[in-house]
């Protein structure tokens, strides 16, 4: 192919979460193909910034912290003290700059860009946004960001059902706009990584868990759901992998632990490079998320044949589980979650069943190979 696309990859923030992550693997994907020339503008630098500045050029937004010792732009910020004009300014080098480069398409990845798209509409080329949000995670942004998301997308990509049927029923957007493409993960990534060591589990059932330390994922459900589990069993462990160990909301969760005398049942991960190391530890896979549109961890867990449990109505894994429904939980009832548990603890050959099942199914529909294609699709069709 004789020309390369530009497009311009807005993604929210660079920490290691699922929606970053499958920016950076489509990315990738689209540079090894030769198809696009990549510029990236990340909102909030965080730990994956370096992984994305090997992919494109990279830029910011006005602020300090990511504007420091990044470009010219920074010695104009300091001069100006942080002054509403020199926000102007540096505004006015970025579009110029943005603008030199004859972008072709904007991707914005997330629903939380609503700014950065109303930002660039001066470009007045097709703007795509892929949204990872429900009802829940739109509200959190604001509507005001929702409609400055609605003002300048031309097409959406809704990562699952759920997330599709909020934009098109809750929200008023029109049908024909909203492609449904499932998250995915790239399974070749994951080949070297994979080989469960069963000695490290000491003989114990180990329930996991994994994300942010936040009221959304669920993590403040860890304790109760533990305390109901002992209440008949004892030779079994929670491992939750994910947060950040200065964080007040971890060491919160760490304080409730230690009160309730739980250190030796319950084992709290900070984040990590390579999670699917301790994934490969786990009996089954608990999402706890009140909503959770459809998490790559769900995939990775499956993909190493871990059954998965999760809450009815908490977003897009009851897709994923739609053949064991068992496993679908009524809406944070933690005994019935404990409860679920117990039995798939006390019939192992079955939770092993449900493993095999649900990596069959990621392997035949959520994998790049079957996903990436279609959202490439959806770029071509908004090439202008």
């Amino acid at each position: 192919m004789s020309k390369k696309f530009k497009i311009l990859f807005i993604t929210h923030d660079t920490t290691r979460s699922g929606a970053p992550l499958l920016l950076y693997n489509f990315i990738k994907w689209l540079k090894e193909l030769n198809y696009v020339e990549p510029f990236i503008l990340i909102g909030r630098s965080d730990e994956l910034d370096s992984q994305f500045a090997e992919l494109g050029k990279v830029f910011y937004p006005f602020t300090l912290k990511n504007s420091i010792g990044k470009n010219l732009l920074y010695k104009c910020y300091v001069r100006l003290h942080n002054s509403a004009f020199g926000k102007i300014l540096y505004d006015y080098f970025l579009k110029s700059r943005i603008k030199s480069l004859k972008i072709d398409l904007i991707y914005s990845n997330t629903i939380c860009n609503g700014n950065l798209m109303d930002f660039f509409n001066f470009l007045k080329i097709n703007q795509i946004c892929h949204v990872h949000e429900g009802i829940i995670g739109i509200e959190i942004n604001g509507r005001e960001n929702f409609e400055l998301v609605k003002k300048n997308a031309s097409s959406y990509i809704a990562c699952s059902k759920f997330v599709k049927s909020n934009l098109v029923d809750n929200l008023n957007i029109n049908r024909g706009k909203v492609n449904l493409i499932y998250s995915s993960i790239n399974v070749s990534n994951y080949t070297s990584l994979i080989g469960k060591d069963r000695s490290l589990k000491q003989h114990q059932f180990v329930i996991g868990g994994s994300g942010g330390i936040s009221f959304g994922k669920g993590t403040d459900l860890i304790v109760p759901l533990m305390i109901n589990i002992l209440k008949t069993r004892n030779n079994i462990k929670f491992v939750w992998v994910g947060g950040k160990k200065s964080s007040k909301e971890f060491i919160a969760l760490q304080n409730e632990i230690g009160k309730n005398g739980l250190s030796n049942y319950i084992e709290i991960i900070s984040s990590v490079e390579n999670p699917i190391y301790y994934y490969q530890n786990f009996d089954l896979f608990v999402l706890l998320s009140r909503e959770d549109s459809f998490p790559l961890v769900c995939l990775e867990n499956a993909l190493i044949g871990n059954s998965v449990l999760c809450f009815e109505g908490g977003g897009g894994t009851p897709e994923l589980l739609e053949d064991c429904k068992d496993n679908i939980i009524s809406f944070l009832d933690i005994e019935k979650m404990a409860y679920r548990i117990i039995q798939l603890l006390d019939n192992p050959k079955h939770n092993e069943e449900i493993g095999v099942n649900l990596k069959e199914k990621v392997l035949k529909n959520y994998t790049s190979n079957i996903c990436f294609p279609m959202m490439l699709d959806v770029i071509k069709s908004n090439l202008k």
